[in-house]
């Protein structure tokens, strides 16, 4: 069976769930190269691996230093303090 790219890579979207345009990649706001020749091409686990890894380094920063990178990264919203499954 033939591995598809929607089941493999993070950046895909899918048609239905694209909003103005043709672009199908998160990555490169662009049509998918395909995950062979994708320099950015990441697996779908890799990816919440990456993410989790990042939250738990931003978790052990002091809250002063985390309030600052929420106000200027993340409208103030800090959505590393919990673990989002669907990241």
């Amino acid at each position: 069976m033939k591995t598809k790219i929607t089941e493999v890579c993070f950046g895909f979207i899918p048609p239905e769930q694209r909003s103005y345009s043709n672009e199908n990649c998160r990555a490169l706001n662009c049509d998918c190269p395909g995950f062979g020749c994708c320099p950015f091409y990441k697996s779908i686990a890799a990816h919440r691996a990456d993410r989790a890894a990042a939250n738990e380094k931003l978790r052990k920063l002091p809250v002063g230093k985390q309030m600052e990178i929420a106000q200027k990264y993340y409208f103030g919203e800090m959505p590393w303090r919990y673990e989002d499954e669907n990241v």
